[in-house]
């Protein structure tokens, strides 16, 4: 009776307060769940075919992120467009990708070129896959490489090179706005009215 005792209240102490050992245990068996549901998924993939440190490895998943945004963005421009004017070209002896090339394409190129900035500027301001795929310097983005500046000892923040920095890696994206302002401000409101 007093080793049942024993075996009762390690369990319940073990229940209410958990160790160390039974939390890493929770963590190492919660992980081979995973990894067992889901064999090469994540940074796990990456590694077995060889692309940490390379640029592929923080293209692809940014085209997650990329693709869906271009194509929500595009759906509204092409949807107001007009198939009339699709089937008048066709009738001209236009192929249906003639008349896609020669007609709704130009008229959608608001809305194509404001979706390309859209994406450019999220690619651009990416900072997660970057760090977790990378370690080498020479492919690092500047927006990693801003994060890991420091200070005159190691351990201070150097918050103002951080900002100065900031700014002069957001000057490409506002040069670039400035210059084609009046695209972008077309291609928002073309898709908003019917």
């Amino acid at each position: 009776m007093n080793n049942d005792h024993n075996a009762f209240s390690s369990v319940t102490n073990a229940d209410a307060l958990p160790s160390q050992a039974t939390t890493q245990d929770l963590v190492r068996q919660r992980r081979e769940y995973f990894e067992h549901l889901f064999p090469d998924t994540g940074h796990g993939m990456f590694i077995n075919i060889h692309w940490i440190n390379t640029y592929q490895a923080m293209i692809v998943p940014s085209l997650s992120f990329a693709l869906p945004l271009a194509v929500w963005n595009l759906t509204a421009f092409f949807r107001q467009m007009p198939q009339e004017l699709e089937q008048a070209a066709m009738v001209d002896g236009c192929t249906p990708a003639q008349a896609f090339r020669k007609v709704i394409l130009p008229l959608a190129a608001p809305g194509v070129f404001t979706t390309a900035i859209i994406t450019f500027i999220a690619a651009w301001n990416e900072f997660l896959i970057a760090l977790s795929m990378t370690n080498k310097k020479s492919i690092q983005t500047a927006n990693v490489i801003i994060s890991q500046f420091t200070g005159t000892t190691g351990r201070d923040q150097p918050f103002g090179s951080q900002m100065a920095a900031g700014v002069v890696v957001t000057i490409p994206l506002v040069i670039a706005v400035l210059l084609f302002q009046r695209r972008i401000v077309a291609g928002l409101t073309a898709g908003g009215v019917k």
